[in-house]
């Protein structure tokens, strides 16, 4: 397979996520997922709630990214 062959099928299976999965619902999915986790949780340490709410901004900043870059494909 070339690369432009891959960049072309990355492009569509992200503009595919985009499309079933808004981001704003994707946000709010997380965010959910991160709350019920944080406050079901009955070990409370600190430290797994820092790294899962780092990750948790880390997947954010991913999907933005990932949305962008496919805003900018769409408008050339």
């Amino acid at each position: 397979m070339t690369v432009i062959a891959l960049e072309t099928e990355l492009i569509t299976a992200i503009r595919s996520f985009f499309l079933n999965n808004p981001l704003e619902d994707n946000k709010k999915l997380l965010w959910e997922l991160y709350t019920s986790w944080v406050y079901q949780d009955e070990i409370g340490d600190p430290k797994e709630h820092y790294d899962l709410l780092f990750f948790y901004e880390c997947l954010i900043e991913f999907m933005d990214e990932l949305y962008g870059m496919i805003q900018s494909t769409d408008k050339k």
